[in-house]
């Protein structure tokens, strides 16, 4: 009798082991492909970050190129405006001159006439 209940008890251990083990199995499969679809996953982020940095680095070369082309339009309306400067000064020069010419020819004739 009693080796009859040991080996019942031994047969059961066998076959809750078994279960377990049978569970255990299952659990590391599914844990594996836990792992699996995360490491996928990873990929998938690691791509998607790297594709934002090549359009963000489109983009800042991009805002570069259209910053670099507004600076030489500035440069061009400032140096347009240099010119114009000049030009106006050398106006404002000769007709000065001019108008001092005149007077001094001016004073001069005056100053014949009184003498």
């Amino acid at each position: 009798e009693f080796s009859k209940s040991l080996r019942e008890t031994s047969s059961k251990q066998r076959t809750d082991a078994d279960s377990k083990g049978k569970d255990i199995s299952t659990l590391k499969t599914k844990l594996d492909q836990m792992e699996t679809g995360l490491k996928a996953l990873d990929m998938k982020v690691q791509v998607d970050l790297q594709e934002k940095e090549v359009k963000l680095s489109e983009e800042t070369v991009t805002m570069a190129s259209e910053l670099a082309n507004h600076m030489e339009g500035q440069k061009k309306y400032l140096m347009h405006l240099m010119y114009q400067t000049d030009t106006n000064l050398q106006k404002m020069y000769y007709e000065q001159r001019d108008q001092v010419s005149f007077l001094t020819n001016k004073v001069n004739k005056i100053s014949v006439d009184v003498s």
